[in-house]
């Protein structure tokens, strides 16, 4: 293949990158795109959580790279810390009560009778973390999009918007 296709390739997909990248990025969209990768990415749907997302995010025309970045809260730094808040809330929210969660607990009554508790918090704490992270893509959007091109891009925008106003007589 000849280094004319190569680079005509290349165009075609960095165009093609870039156009996805950028789909769909009000402020509102985004916002909805984040909220839909956060909450996917809590909830217990382990191996799916990633496809299961992208596929709502077509589903209703949102970013699908922002929503897909939006799922790794789910990570495996995070993942002890969404397991334990999803069980205390769970527990919560079916029992009416605050529990002390730890492994040994876990394991002295049996997992069975933590799974409903555990699946019913991880939809609580994925509401929780899911509207405040789709708020502040919002804000910073909406922010980003308030700003003059100049500051935005670094001050390569319209040379116009960088020519000093005139001095006061």
């Amino acid at each position: 293949m000849n280094t004319m296709a190569q680079a005509g390739g290349r165009t075609r997909i960095g165009g093609r990158v870039r156009q996805l990248l950028a789909e769909r990025l009000t402020p509102g969209r985004a916002a909805a795109a984040v909220f839909v990768g956060v909450a996917f990415g809590i909830i217990p749907i382990y191996g799916a959580q990633s496809i299961a997302a992208v596929a709502l995010a077509t589903l209703f025309r949102l970013n699908r790279p922002l929503t897909l970045a939006a799922t790794f809260v789910g990570n495996p730094f995070f993942q002890p810390f969404l397991v334990f808040g999803s069980l205390v809330l769970g527990h919560r929210a079916v029992d009416g009560i605050w529990v002390q969660v730890s492994p040994s607990t876990i394991m002295a009554s049996g997992w069975q009778s933590h799974l409903l508790p555990f699946v019913v918090g991880s939809l609580v704490l994925a509401v929780l973390l899911a509207v405040p992270a789709a708020a502040v893509t919002y804000l910073g959007f909406a922010w980003q999009r308030g700003r003059p091109a100049a500051t935005r891009d670094g001050g390569a925008g319209d040379p116009a918007s960088n020519i000093p106003p005139p001095p006061d007589d």
